[in-house]
């Protein structure tokens, strides 16, 4: 049985999505760090296990056992999201089902979606 499927996606420059990606991270890492992560190594979970070795779990891990500075970790943390980010839009560009949307044009959603939903 075939699913019937729209996948809308508003990209930017590359430029853009990396310095969005920053703001968001550094934040997140201080929450990760004090919160989540420390709590998880508490209650046992190891580095070894291969959750633990996500982006963003392993550097902060690696921050905490001092085998990386913040600033080391921090910026190794931001490049590998970074590199991610370019994968899954490799992998996006690829599926021709996908609409690319500017940023601009995002009041146009509306009409694809009633387009997609009357087709």
């Amino acid at each position: 049985m075939k699913i019937n499927r729209k996948c809308i996606i508003c990209s930017g420059e590359m430029n853009e999505l990396k310095e969005g990606s920053y703001e968001i991270i550094h934040p997140w890492c201080v929450d990760m760090y004090n919160i989540f992560i420390k709590r998880l190594l508490q209650m046992g979970y190891t580095k070894d296990l291969k959750s633990m070795q996500a982006i963003g779990y392993r550097h902060m891990i690696d921050f905490m056992n001092d085998h990386m500075s913040w600033n080391e970790s921090l910026h190794t943390f931001k490049r590998d999201t970074r590199r991610y980010a370019k994968r899954q839009l490799t992998w996006f560009k690829a599926d021709t089902e996908i609409v690319w949307i500017d940023p601009g044009q995002v009041r146009d959603v509306r009409l694809l979606v009633k387009r997609f939903l009357q087709d």
